[in-house]
């Protein structure tokens, strides 16, 4: 067809080049036809615009919007002035697209409406109709983070987010943004992750018209000032926000995995790098970094924050998310009025449709498509990790050089007594793909035959947590969480070979177990549960948690995707590739206690954390006998003896019949329903009591004790709540005494009942 465009073209310039007259009259209609191919059939990017259409663009500004004359106008353009109109390509080929509308998937009782748009200049949208919404939110996140700061001045995307809210060109005054949020009863924050940049507001439903358009200001070109006095002052937060991180462990815990990949990350099987892992990154920043640093060195901070604003904050990066009592149509023009401005990048080709875009670009850098890293990423092939090379899905993970690091940091918190294990893992491409969602439900489990109810039997924890801390690429950090007692304290590394005999245990039986295959089988089954009859979100934190998503999922699963996983079993078997990774070779271990790391003579930096480096390849040594022990006795039929098992199938997951009690039209109808179940047949000796048309129902009562039911069908959700109010004399007769054993007593139950009862939460 690009062909067909310009011998088409050409041919209508070869004819108006006649001499006759009525040749060229003849010729200009051939030259018309011409251009009416040529303007009918669109260019096969919007980027790759021929110089017929450029030169068709300025015939018609200059001469009239006819094709002749506009068509005659082109044959008259200077090559300078087609030069300049083939710059501004990207502008006047978003310009010539229209808002695309996508369907969304929505849970079949969600009374709210959802759209999804891609705006002309690639920006991605959803919006959210709920005509009885009183407050209003939206959320815009920016594919852009800490990872693209520039290698001298770390934590400048961080300093960007914060510069955006102090003042812009429609809106000059400092402090006009929070001011108009706090005037409409509304709040606002921002936050910078490793390849991201989320800002957010609510107010009041009548004020969204006014607060979008304040907030667009943020993205538009030139919109920011960046004034030097706000930029000075600042650094003052900055500094203030980095001050309040010191005390928290968390960040000092964070700042030595930093530190661990700063090291690793330039290791690779042959040589060493020359830069480490942007995870390496001291993502917040401070003074230091942002002002004295960069001063010393002669670099100009305010303007790497306007190149940092120009190059990053372009349309096709961004997702946005608006929530509010207006129609969608409303919705929706509101917004192609605020953020059509926002301007596209060079390189950001809108398209018909968003896909989702793949994660880990050079080194965080979320560009174009034509971005050659994308491409990077290769079955078969390591790809850079923040602690090493990284095996590729399903394939052997690659040892950490040297042997995997063991440091034991002083916590600030006197409470804080940990063990942490955590591993970079390869994650799969398609985001509905989800193995660590039914990973952390295994590890995270308090029934009989969990990691938990082993450690808790022994003494040594008293919590065991699993999460992905942070995904960058098409990598993430997986990590095993474990709050240890005294006794934990003392026998950690004991708890590190518990840990890994239970990983050992579940790489033997993950894939091949029916056991394991019905407890993914609940776990998908409960997930969808959970999207189909959630409860109603707020406005702010639908926006809030979504707009980081857009860029993971194509439109129609916007809403569903981050709560649904892919049909068809692919997250199940996709979960032995994930445990392959957590290897006992490849992870990094961090022992918070004051105990063991008093006298610590190594201080991290940043945080000044105190921490000592211990012997890793004995730990090493014992974790790979315990990881290997678990797998062969599984293998010869020794499975029991480890204390590790699978719960069995989950009976408290509804069905359709599960249901009926709360459809139930008249107080018979329950009645029946209620006798026939054996559950509750001991429950009916009394005769339903109706104190309102959906109850509470009294189905028993006696001397001491009164049972109320109410079905509540006008929400229609297979959920109950149990909830016992138990009073005793005693209690109160014996005093203070008696409300401490009365506390007691209770927790012991609440733990007692949340281990038998695990699989009803």
């Amino acid at each position: 067809m690009a062909g067909t465009r310009a011998l088409a073209f050409l041919g209508g310039v070869v004819a108006v080049s006649g001499m006759s007259p009525s040749t060229m009259r003849l010729s200009r209609a051939v030259l018309a036809r011409g251009m009416l191919l040529a303007a009918a059939t669109p260019p096969p990017s919007p980027l790759a615009v021929p110089p017929a259409h450029l030169a068709l663009e300025l015939g018609r500004r200059t001469f009239g919007r006819t094709l002749t004359t506009a068509a005659i106008g082109s044959l008259l353009v200077p090559p300078s002035a087609l030069a300049a109109l083939g710059a501004a390509a990207p502008t006047l080929a978003a310009a010539a697209m229209k808002t695309r509308v996508f369907e969304v998937r929505t849970p079949a009782l969600e009374l709210r409406q959802f759209r999804a748009l891609l705006l002309p200049n690639g920006l991605r949208v959803l919006l959210a109709s709920d005509k009885e919404a009183e407050r209003a939110a939206a959320a815009l996140c920016v594919r852009a983070g800490y990872f693209d700061d520039p290698a001298g001045v770390p934590g400048l995307a961080h300093f960007c987010e914060h510069m955006l809210f102090l003042g812009t060109s429609k809106y000059p005054a400092e402090d006009s943004f929070d001011s108009f949020i706090n005037s409409a009863a509304g709040a606002n924050n921002a936050y910078t992750a490793s390849e991201s940049t989320c800002y957010y507001f609510d107010v009041d439903a009548p004020r969204l018209p006014d607060a979008l358009d304040r907030f667009a200001q943020f993205f538009v070109k030139n919109g920011p000032l960046f004034t030097p006095a706000a930029t000075s002052r600042e650094l003052n937060a900055i500094e203030s926000e980095h001050s309040k991180n010191l005390q928290q462990d968390s960040w000092r815990e964070q700042e030595l995995l930093k530190l661990v990949s700063r090291r690793l990350s330039q290791q690779t099987e042959k040589s060493v790098v020359s830069e480490p892992h942007p995870y390496a990154k001291f993502g917040t920043g401070n003074k230091r970094t942002l002002s004295e640093e960069p001063e010393r060195g002669g670099v100009d901070v305010r303007a790497e924050l306007l190149k940092y604003h120009s190059s990053k904050y372009t349309a096709e990066r961004m997702g946005l998310v608006v929530v509010g009592e207006k129609s969608l149509d409303e919705l929706q023009r509101l917004v192609e009025g605020s953020f059509s401005a926002v301007p596209t990048s060079p390189s950001g080709v809108p398209s018909d449709a968003p896909s989702p875009i793949l994660r880990g670009a050079a080194w965080g850098d979320a560009g174009g498509a034509g971005d050659p890293a994308r491409n990077s990423w290769e079955p078969g092939m390591p790809a850079p990790g923040p602690f090493g090379p990284l095996a590729a899905i399903g394939l052997p993970p690659i040892a950490i050089r040297g042997g995997p690091p063991v440091l034991c940091y002083v916590p600030v918190s006197a409470n804080t007594q940990s063990l942490s294990l955590t591993w970079a893992v390869p994650t799969p491409v398609d985001s509905l793909v989800k193995p660590d969602y039914l990973l952390r439900q295994l590890l995270t489990r308090r029934d009989e035959g969990s990691l938990w109810s082993v450690l808790r039997a022994r003494g040594l924890a008293t919590d065991v947590g699993a999460y992905a801390v942070d995904e960058f690429g098409q990598c993430a950090l997986f990590r095993v969480a474990i709050e240890l007692s005294d006794k934990g304290v003392s026998c950690w590394r004991e708890v590190a070979d518990l840990a890994h005999a239970h990983l050992g245990w579940l790489r033997a039986t993950a894939a091949d177990s029916k056991a394991a295959a019905t407890f993914f089988a609940d776990a998908e089954r409960l997930a969808s549960i959970g999207f189909e009859y959630a409860e109603r979100s707020e406005p702010s934190s639908i926006s809030e948690s979504l707009s980081a998503q857009l860029f993971d999922y194509a439109p129609v699963d916007y809403f569903a995707g981050p709560a649904t996983l892919r049909a068809g079993r692919a997250s199940a078997l996709a979960v032995p590739a994930l445990l392959q990774a957590l290897a006992p070779e490849s992870v990094v271990t961090l022992l918070g206690a004051k105990k063991i790391a008093e006298g610590a003579k190594l201080v991290e930096p940043i945080y000044g954390t105190h921490y000592t480096e211990l012997d890793g390849k004995s730990l090493l040594a014992s974790t790979l006998k315990a990881s290997k022990r678990a797998a062969s006795l599984v293998n010869n039929g020794g499975g029991p003896k480890l204390n590790f098992f699978y719960p069995p199938k989950n009976e408290y997951l509804p069905s359709g019949a599960a249901l009926v009690l709360k459809t139930a039209d008249n107080e018979k109808v329950l009645s029946a329903r209620f006798a026939r179940s054996s559950a509750f047949s001991s429950l009916l000796p009394v005769e339903f009591k109706p104190r309102s048309p959906e109850g509470p129902w009294v189905v028993s009562e006696s001397p001491g004790l009164r049972v109320h039911f109410a079905p509540l069908p006008r929400f229609n959700r297979p959920f109950a709540s149990v909830r016992a109010l138990l009073g005793s004399s005693l209690v109160r007769a014996r005093g203070a005494e008696g409300g401490v054993s009365a506390k007691l007593w209770a927790a012991l139950l609440s733990e007692r009942l949340e281990r038998s009862l695990n699989s009803a939460f």
